[in-house]
C-alpha cells in the first residue's frame, strides 16, 4: 500500500473516531438505520463508495460520520470567532507596537467634525487606496499652523489602516525619536526603515542641534531610500522649506518634498483652542449647577 494510501486511510480513520464522540443520546435513525441529527434531520453518517479506488479496501462499505447542518454551522462560527480573535489580538499588537503616544489613539474619522473637508475626504481616500499608496510610494504632507487638526487627520489613517487592514504602522516625531536612548533609538531607526507606513508628526519641534538634525536626517533618508510611503506634520511654510538657505535643513526638507507629491494645508480655528474653551464652558456649567444644589440644602444643625 503506497504513502499516499495509508495517509488517507489514517485521515479517514480518525473521521470516525472523531464522528463517534458527534453521537448524541437523542439522535434518531432513519429508515435506513443511518444515524440522524434530531435538530436539522440530516444523516450524521455516510458509507465509504466501494467503486472509489482512492478509498483504501478497509474503509470500503464502512459507515463513516459526516457532520450535518448543524454541526457544520457550528464549525463555521468557531471559525469565525478565532479569526476576530486572531484579527483582535492583531490589531492589539499593531497598536502597541506602532502608536507610540496614546494620546494618537483618540484620532478616529467618526471623532472628524468636518468629515466633508478636503483633506478628511483625501485621509479616506489614502486609506481606501492603500495599495496605490504603497506601490507608489507616495506620502503626505499636511502643514498649517498650530492646532488645526494635522497631527489628528495624520493619525485617523494610522488607526484605520491598523483596524480596518492590520497594516503595520509607526506613529511618531523627531523630537521622540532622538530623546530615546541609544540602544531604542537605533532599534527605532530600523523600525522607520521597515515599516509600510510612517506617521512623523511635528516636523521642525525637535531642538536644532547638529545632533539632532543629523537624527532627522537618517530618518527621513531611510524612509527616502525605502521608497515606503510616509506622512509628516509640520507648521512650516511649504514656501519657506523650499527656499531653505541651510544646506543641513534643506537636504532634509527636499527629501520629504519629494516623497510627499500631495501637500495639504490644514486651515481653521485651533481644535486645541476650542476643546479647551469647549472645557471651560463644560467645567463653569458643571460647578454652576452644583453651587445652585449646594445653595437647597438645609443648614448644618
Amino acid at each position: 500500500m503506497s504513502n499516499h494510501t495509508n495517509a488517507f486511510g489514517s485521515v479517514l480513520s480518525g473521521a470516525i473516531n472523531a464522528s463517534r464522540k458527534d453521537h448524541r443520546p437523542d439522535d434518531i435513525l432513519d429508515s435506513e438505520g443511518f444515524r440522524c441529527c434530531p435538530v436539522c434531520g440530516e444523516r450524521k453518517e455516510t458509507v465509504m463508495d466501494e467503486a472509489d479506488p482512492n478509498i483504501p479496501a478497509f474503509l470500503k462499505g464502512r459507515k463513516l460520520g459526516v457532520p450535518c447542518a448543524c454541526a457544520r454551522q457550528q464549525e463555521a462560527e468557531r471559525e469565525a470567532e478565532k479569526e476576530r480573535r486572531r484579527v483582535r489580538d492583531r490589531i492589539a499588537e499593531l497598536t502597541e507596537r506602532g502608536i507610540t503616544d496614546r494620546k494618537y489613539l483618540d484620532c478616529r474619522f467618526e471623532n472628524d467634525e468636518r468629515p466633508d473637508s478636503d483633506v478628511s475626504v483625501f485621509c479616506r481616500y489614502f486609506v481606501d487606496e492603500w495599495d496605490h499608496m504603497k506601490e507608489t510610494g507616495r506620502g503626505v504632507l499636511f502643514y498649517g499652523s498650530v492646532g488645526t487638526g494635522k497631527t489628528f487627520h495624520a493619525c485617523c489613517i494610522a488607526n484605520e489602516l491598523i483596524e480596518r487592514r492590520q497594516v503595520p504602522v509607526l506613529v511618531t516625531s523627531f523630537a521622540a525619536i532622538v530623546n530615546l536612548p541609544i540602544e531604542q533609538r537605533e532599534w527605532f531607526m530600523g523600525e522607520i526603515a521597515r515599516c509600510p507606513l510612517a506617521v512623523i508628526d511635528d516636523l521642525d519641534a525637535e531642538r536644532k542641534t547638529e545632533f539632532v538634525t543629523e537624527q532627522v536626517f537618517r530618518a527621513v533618508d531611510a524612509r527616502y531610500r525605502a521608497k515606503l510611503p510616509t506622512i509628516f506634520t509640520t507648521n512650516l511654510d511649504i514656501t519657506a522649506m523650499k527656499e531653505e538657505p541651510a544646506t543641513e535643513f534643506r537636504r532634509i526638507y527636499d527629501r520629504i518634498l519629494g516623497m510627499c507629491p500631495v501637500r495639504l494645508p490644514v486651515i481653521g480655528e485651533s481644535r486645541r483652542q476650542k476643546n479647551a474653551e469647549d472645557d471651560v464652558k463644560d467645567e463653569r456649567a458643571r460647578f454652576a449647577a452644583y453651587r445652585a444644589e449646594q445653595r437647597q440644602l438645609p443648614a448644618v444643625q
